[in-house]
């Protein structure tokens, strides 16, 4: 899992400024092999790792880091895929673009980073879907249930 979590030049992507270099694989790795004891906290320096956790923001970053996040939900842990929805809900619920980080340069031009972000999760859907019908927990249930409805509301 996270194989190619190093292939990526993380350095080109557009992070918070106070990331050191390696931050973001670092918290992929962290979410990826969450236990029940150091769940909160990987969730946590995640979503620091692509944005401001406290103000409920992200930069473009975390474009860059959903293809993982599908890969946790595919092949992590109970505790891992649980924190992954949660990082979904908050990413595509609460949280939006850091002021200033609103769009982006793409190969097809410029994007909004939310709508790219909405639809790089909705590619994951059928992850999310397969997590609710074979969850482990009720809380894994419950979270790919509300994000499952959270996903199909118009718009985010």
């Amino acid at each position: 899992m996270l194989d190619d979590v190093e292939t990526v030049r993380w350095s080109a992507e557009v992070q918070p400024t106070g990331n050191t270099d390696g931050a973001v694989p670092r918290a992929l790795r962290g979410l990826a092999e969450a236990t029940t004891a150091t769940g909160e906290a990987a969730l946590s320096r995640l979503l620091f790792a692509v944005g401001n956790d406290h103000c409920g923001s992200y930069r473009p970053v975390v474009l860059a880091v959903v293809p993982f996040l599908g890969e946790i939900l595919r092949d992590g842990g109970d505790t891992a895929r649980a924190r992954t929805l949660d990082a979904l809900v908050d990413l595509t619920g609460s949280f939006g673009p850091e002021p200033g980080f609103e769009h982006v340069t793409t190969p097809d031009g410029e994007g909004l980073v939310k709508e790219l972000l909405r639809e790089k999760v909705l590619a994951l859907v059928p992850e999310i879907e397969r997590c609710r019908i074979t969850a482990a927990t009720l809380e894994e249930v419950a979270l790919a249930t509300y994000l499952l409805e959270q996903l199909a509301l118009e718009p985010w």
